[in-house]
């Protein structure tokens, strides 16, 4: 079955479902090695080539529940950015949330050479974990910028045990 609106006219393809529970609209592939595939565009979008974007637009959630891996690529050309956002001006949060129980339930990796990770925040930055290690292969540095009384580099070792702060230079 081909629904197709053929032409290089200023024309749409709508599909409308005025039905008034969750499956108002459905797409499906029932064969075992069907799939479905949603483009815009040309096969290759080129950097310069405008208008060919998909939009999904939900006026409350939008779930994409898969059992197996979901793989979101930017590639092409120039500043391909992959930008997962939480916008309104409200108390809005990107949230990533992991179940995974190895010991990189959630991980993030730069492999681009030249690549860094830049963390910029209007507030505060909590880390709580267990134990954590930050190790740098060049020059670090922790530095506290005072614009006001109280502005402390604290570094300490809390608790009731036989601990001690350790800081050791092999230089």
């Amino acid at each position: 079955l081909i629904i197709s609106q053929a032409g290089a006219f200023n024309s749409s393809l709508i599909l409308t479902g005025a039905g008034t529970n969750e499956t108002a609209v459905v797409i499906q592939a029932t064969s075992n090695l069907g799939g479905v595939r949603i483009t815009a565009g040309d096969n290759l979008p080129t950097a310069i080539a405008a208008d060919n974007d998909i939009e999904m637009l939900a006026e409350d959630d939008l779930l994409i529940d898969v059992t197996d891996d979901i793989i979101i690529e930017a590639s092409g050309t120039g500043a391909d950015d992959l930008l997962l956002r939480a916008t309104g001006g409200t108390t809005a949060t990107a949230h990533l949330t992991s179940n995974g129980t190895g010991t990189a339930a959630l991980d993030i990796d730069v492999t681009g050479a030249g690549g860094d990770i830049d963390i910029d925040a209007n507030d505060a930055i909590t880390i709580d974990a267990d134990d954590f290690s930050i190790d740098g292969v060049a020059d670090s540095n922790v530095t506290v910028t005072a614009n006001g009384v109280g502005d402390d580099l604290i570094i300490s070792q809390a608790g009731a045990f036989n601990s001690s702060l350790i800081l050791t230079g092999a230089g």
